[in-house]
């Protein structure tokens, strides 16, 4: 049920926050509320979805990160420890950069930042998000070895 209705509500959702935790997901919530009319009618437009996010991790469901080597385009994933967000579960990233990050990433695996760049034709602001997420941790910036 949580992969379907957060496949089809993954734009409205923030990864960075549902893989926080629960309490992660109910400050995110108070914070909201507590803005009340001040809050933005997007903020307004995730109060839907991280209420089924706390009631997810309530019944131990988990969040894993986005991860560079197996979450797909837009839609969730089941897997043993969790559910794997997309990446359009990304606030800042787009459809299409998830698309082509996705279909350069099947046709050969990245071997450094400049290839993900380069075969995914995605732009630096779309690599600067994905580093801030955690998702480049062990991608190193060139494919050139440094011997010492």
């Amino acid at each position: 049920f949580y992969a379907a209705y957060f496949s089809i509500h993954g734009d409205e959702v923030d990864a960075g926050v549902l893989c926080r935790g629960g309490q992660a997901v109910a400050a995110r919530l108070r914070e909201i509320e507590e803005k009340g009319n001040e809050a933005s009618p997007k903020e307004r437009g995730l109060v839907p979805a991280l209420e089924v996010a706390r009631e997810a991790w309530a019944r131990g469901v988990r969040f894993l990160p986005v991860d560079l080597a197996r979450s797909a385009a837009e839609d969730f994933q089941v897997t043993e420890a969790g559910l794997l967000p997309p990446f359009v579960a990304l606030p800042g990233l787009g459809l299409a950069a998830a698309r082509s990050i996705v279909e350069a990433r099947e046709a050969d695996p990245f071997d450094s930042l400049r290839d993900l760049k380069t075969r995914a034709k995605v732009s630096k602001t779309v690599i600067e998000l994905l580093e801030r997420h955690g998702c480049l941790r062990d991608l190193p910036a060139t494919e050139q070895l440094t011997l010492f």
